[in-house]
C-alpha cells in the first residue's frame, strides 16, 4: 500500500482516482461524522443552558421581588436568607445596583420592633 501523505496533493488525488478511498480514510471521515455529530448535539445542549440560565435569571427576580421579612424569624435568619438571594444573583452574574439591593433589605424588615428577634426575649 502507497502511503499518501508525504505525495503532493496532486499526485495524491490521481492515486486516488484510479483505486478509490483507502479504507483508512473511511474511518477518519465517519469519525469525523461522528465528531460532528457530537458537536452538534453539544451546540443544542449550550443552547439549552442559555435558556435555563435565562430561567434562572427570572426565578431569582421573582424571589427578589417576593421577598419579605417572615413573623417569627430572627434578624440573623432574616440577613443569612436574604444574603444567599444576593450570591446566587452574583453567581450567574446577574446586576443589581447596591442602592437596589440595600433598599430592598431595608423596607421588608417589619416597621414594628417586637416582631423581630435577636435571639433572646424580646419584651
Amino acid at each position: 500500500m502507497v502511503h499518501l501523505f508525504g505525495l503532493p496533493l496532486w499526485k495524491r488525488m490521481a492515486l486516488l482516482g484510479q483505486r478509490g478511498l483507502p479504507l483508512d480514510v473511511y474511518g477518519i471521515v465517519n469519525h469525523h461524522k461522528v465528531s460532528k455529530e457530537i458537536w452538534d448535539r453539544v451546540k443544542l445542549l449550550m443552547q439549552g443552558t442559555k435558556l435555563s440560565l435565562q430561567e434562572k435569571e427570572y426565578k431569582l427576580y421573582d424571589e427578589f421581588d417576593k421577598f419579605s421579612f417572615v413573623k417569627g424569624e430572627t434578624l440573623y435568619q432574616y440577613y443569612w436568607i436574604f444574603s444567599q438571594l444576593i450570591n446566587n444573583m452574583n453567581v450567574i452574574n446577574m446586576s443589581m445596583r447596591p442602592v437596589q439591593v440595600n433598599t430592598k433589605f431595608l423596607n421588608s424588615l417589619p416597621r414594628e420592633k417586637e416582631h423581630v428577634c435577636e435571639g433572646r426575649e424580646v419584651g
